[in-house]
C-alpha cells in the first residue's frame, strides 16, 4: 500500500524515537513542534510541506533512507529488518556510547582527535551500510 508523505515523515520520526519538538531540534535549521506537526497533517495541515532539502535533514535526523521518504511502499520495519522499538535500543546505546565517548574527553581519558577517529569510522560504516542497502535495493 502506497503511504502519503506526511504519514512517512510521522514513521520516521516515530522510528528514530523522536518527539515532534525533538526531531524539530534535531534539523539543522531547527524548527518548531507546531512545524513538524503540521507536515505530518494530511495536506501539510496548511498545506506547507517540507522542501526536498528539508526532507534530506529529516531523513539524516531519523537515520531512514532520503529516497525511502520521499516515497516508498513498504513500512520503515521492512527496510531495516526490526521494530520501532529495537530501533530505539539501538539509538539509545548510541547517545550513550556519545556520551561516554564525551565525558571521557572531558576527563581526559581521550584525547580529541580519539574522538574524532571514532566518529570518522562510525561515519564509514554507516556509508558502507548505506552503499549495500542500496546495492541491495538494485538487485531486487
Amino acid at each position: 500500500m502506497q503511504s502519503e508523505l506526511y504519514q512517512r515523515i510521522k514513521a520516521a520520526r516515530q522510528f528514530a524515537g523522536l518527539t515532534q519538538t525533538g526531531l524539530g531540534a534535531a534539523l539543522k535549521t531547527p524548527v518548531t513542534k507546531v512545524s513538524v506537526s503540521n507536515w505530518e497533517k494530511k495536506a501539510g495541515g496548511d498545506g506547507n510541506m517540507p522542501t526536498s532539502k528539508r526532507l534530506k535533514e529529516i531523513a539524516d535526523a531519523t537515520n531512514v533512507p532520503y529516497l525511502w521518504l520521499l516515497s516508498d511502499e513498504s513500512a520503515i520495519n521492512e527496510i531495516y529488518g526490526q521494530t520501532a522499538e529495537q530501533a530505539r535500543d539501538i539509538n539509545a546505546s548510541i547517545v550513550k556510547t556519545i556520551m561516554l565517548l564525551t565525558e571521557a574527553a572531558e576527563s581526559g581519558k581521550i584525547t580529541e582527535d580519539e574522538i574524532s577517529l571514532f566518529y570518522t569510522m562510525a561515519s564509514n560504516i554507516n556509508d558502507r551500510k548505506n552503499i549495500s542497502e542500496s546495492v541491495k535495493t538494485k538487485k531486487k
